[in-house]
């Protein structure tokens, strides 16, 4: 942004790339689930994969450098030297613990095999190249007593000086894996519920009805499964969760008319990515701060919330956009009341 580029559509680059490289990863949880969901094997799945998501990618990166010679801002000054400054090329490095986890997955490997090879080397790398310490890896704030002085000549055990620390454990390898807690534990919740409805009849009465109502042909068959994808998704929102839900439907109608496990991976992934993405608040959100990042400040009073606009009568009023006048304001940014979006997209 500072060299000139245009926020939104700084963003969309950005949101487009993630689309892209999570398509195409081996290692991502979607490509994974929906293949052994499938019964097909992952590699392969990327393989069949690649002409489908290279000419997109050829029509966006042909769109972004119109777009981008047409809306480029003008650029703060000296923000030229920033990159220089502030990067590091040794950080090239971790393309190859990437690399590895790829490489590994495409090769058969287990997938948490090659994750963890990749996670060596990655650690490998940290510290080799003085691009992170242990400490900011892994940490464990250990009480201050004559055991933990004597193991603190470890580099991950710390003596803090907040008490509140004392027992805690820290670092990026900690949080990152802290964070698939909660969707470790839904995909329980999932699976269970999965069974109470196999174990009662009401999967195979879903599936009678889908095979023998809807599902009558191929091409009916795939539409059921895009539409049963993108219902499933819009209702639980969380990727994985969703496709783990879905996926025994989308076997049993692609083995009926004899689809191949490929092509029931790609609809199934497809189908999830293109709503999940396309449905996010962050992208509301984003678009929503950028355009009212200009706003007037009103005459008097004090400042307005981003989410109202001026009325003709010069006092604020919440409507669907602060920088539009019209009444036909996007709906996807009204809130209705005094709650931010970005409050509500998070609840």
């Amino acid at each position: 942004m500072a060299l000139g580029a245009d926020p939104v559509l700084l963003f969309g680059a950005i949101l487009s790339g993630a689309v892209f490289g999570d398509n195409l990863a081996p290692v991502s949880d979607t490509t994974i689930v929906s293949a052994v969901t499938q019964d097909s094997d992952i590699g392969g799945v990327v393989a069949s994969r690649f002409k489908y998501a290279f000419v997109a990618a050829a029509g966006a990166i042909v769109a972004y450098l119109i777009a981008g010679s047409v809306m480029a801002g003008t650029p703060i000054q000296g923000a030229s030297n920033l990159l220089s400054d502030q990067a590091n090329v040794l950080g090239l490095l971790h393309v190859l613990s990437m690399l590895t986890v790829v490489f590994l997955a495409i090769r058969g490997r287990h997938i948490i095999e090659a994750i963890s090879w990749g996670l060596f080397v990655a650690v490998a790398f940290n510290i080799l190249a003085g691009l992170a310490p242990v400490r900011e890896m892994l940490v464990f704030y250990a009480p201050d007593n004559p055991v933990s002085q004597s193991l603190s000549v470890l580099p991950f055990v710390v003596i803090p000086d907040d008490p509140g620390l004392v027992g805690s454990v820290g670092g990026s390898i900690y949080t990152g894996a802290a964070g698939f807690f909660p969707l470790i534990v839904l995909v329980l919740l999932i699976v269970a519920g999965s069974q109470v409805m196999i174990r009662g009849g009401g999967f195979e009465a879903v599936q009678v009805f889908l095979l023998d109502r809807v599902a009558t042909s191929v091409r009916r068959g795939e539409l059921t499964m895009v539409l049963g994808t993108a219902m499933v998704n819009a209702m639980i929102t969380i990727n994985t969760a969703a496709e783990i839900a879905i996926a025994p439907y989308i076997a049993r109608i692609g083995k009926r008319f004899n689809i191949n496990g490929y092509r029931r991976a790609n609809i199934l992934d497809a189908t999830r990515r293109r709503w999940a993405t396309s449905s996010r608040g962050p992208v509301a959100c984003s678009w929503a701060t950028h355009s009212c990042a200009s706003c007037p400040k009103p005459s008097s009073g004090s400042p307005r919330r981003w989410w109202s606009r001026p009325s003709r009568s010069g006092r604020s009023s919440s409507t669907a956009g602060c920088c539009s006048a019209s009444s036909s304001s996007p709906r996807s940014l009204a809130t209705g009341s005094n709650t931010p979006l970005t409050a509500r997209a998070r609840r």
